[in-house]
């Protein structure tokens, strides 16, 4: 499909003012860098995007850490915090992170005193250390700013994975 590069910021409009879409803008230390950066584009409604890509339940419980399963696990995480950031005692903005190395992490809160939490969300069962290499690398970017990096997982666990970090189930979304 050839979209016209002129008119994809309106078609992107569009889609956000029907809310179908979100868009997450860039997170850097650098106020400047964050408006040229590439946003993050993702679907709002999960089943919707399952169902576009042909995913069922039945298979993503089969496939738990398949790519299809990892990025619609990430877009229901987005979801879920800008919904929560309505009524959040600390007010966010949510950003996602990608540095030219390849460095990334999924989504970035960030409050009005630019106090940084990284969350990574993962479609596993069992982490590796490389799992938090990106929240390692954010937290050493935003300095005494980074308040706490989170993996979410699919496992049962909430794990302290060293200082400021921890590896929670994706159920934590809705723990008080």
């Amino acid at each position: 499909m050839n979209i016209p590069e002129r008119s994809l910021p309106g078609d992107l409009n569009a889609l956000k003012d029907v809310f179908l879409i979100d868009v997450l803008p860039a997170w850097g230390t650098n106020l400047i860098r964050r408006v040229i950066s590439k946003p993050k584009v993702f679907l709002q409604d999960s089943t919707m995007a399952a169902s576009l890509v042909g995913v069922d339940a039945e298979s993503l419980e089969m496939q738990i850490s398949s790519s299809f399963t990892g990025g619609l696990l990430e877009s229901f995480v987005a979801t879920e915090l800008l919904k929560q950031r309505e009524w959040s005692a600390v007010p966010f903005n949510l950003f996602h992170f990608r540095d030219s190395t390849g460095k990334v992490v999924d989504l970035v809160m960030e409050s009005r005193s630019r106090e940084v939490v990284g969350v990574e969300v993962k479609a596993a069962v069992s982490l590796q250390g490389k799992d938090f290499s990106g929240l390692r690398h954010l937290q050493k970017l935003a300095g005494n700013k980074f308040s706490c990096g989170i993996l979410l997982y699919a496992g049962k666990e909430s794990l302290p994975m060293g200082p400021g970090l921890w590896a929670m189930p994706i159920s934590t979304l809705w723990s008080v």
